[in-house]
């Protein structure tokens, strides 16, 4: 690609007759170069901004995996806590219908002992009542036979 410089220092061979007009060459060349100048400015420029833009979405490609990654990595703790989780509660349930259990066969066997115990203190009452019954009737015959 021609510089600006290429065509500023271009010189034109000269003829005898029949030659350009030296003056509308020259300015024709200024024009040339002004507008070449300004066209390969603006190239450089489009190129660099073509190349920080290019930097720019390789960082913004690099943010993009590193978000996916973090995503990625987040739903698996995510999965992970919530297994831990149902895993845990599973083990709570279990232990409490273990003690629920224990509690309903404490409670039969403390509804066991009661009844026995009932049982036993009706026996005894009734054993102290009987002795009581004879108590009162060996007194009834000893009152009626000193009577006698």
């Amino acid at each position: 690609m021609l510089t600006p410089l290429d065509i500023e220092s271009k010189v034109f061979k000269k003829r005898l007759l029949g030659g350009y007009n030296k003056n509308d060459v020259e300015n024709f060349m200024e024009r040339v170069l002004v507008d070449y100048e300004d066209l390969y400015k603006n190239n450089i420029d489009l190129k660099e901004k073509c190349d920080n833009l290019t930097e720019i979405i390789a960082e913004y490609d690099k943010i993009k995996e590193t978000l996916n990654n973090s995503i990625l990595v987040a739903e698996k703790a995510a999965e992970d806590t919530r297994a831990n989780a149902l895993k845990e509660a599973e083990n709570i349930k279990m232990e409490a219908n273990l003690r629920l259990s224990k509690l309903k066969d404490d409670i039969n066997r403390l509804e066991d002992d009661y009844e026995a115990r009932k049982i036993e203190i009706k026996r005894f009452l009734q054993t102290q009542l009987d002795m009581i019954e004879r108590f009162n009737i060996s007194n009834s015959n000893q009152v009626n036979v000193e009577e006698n």
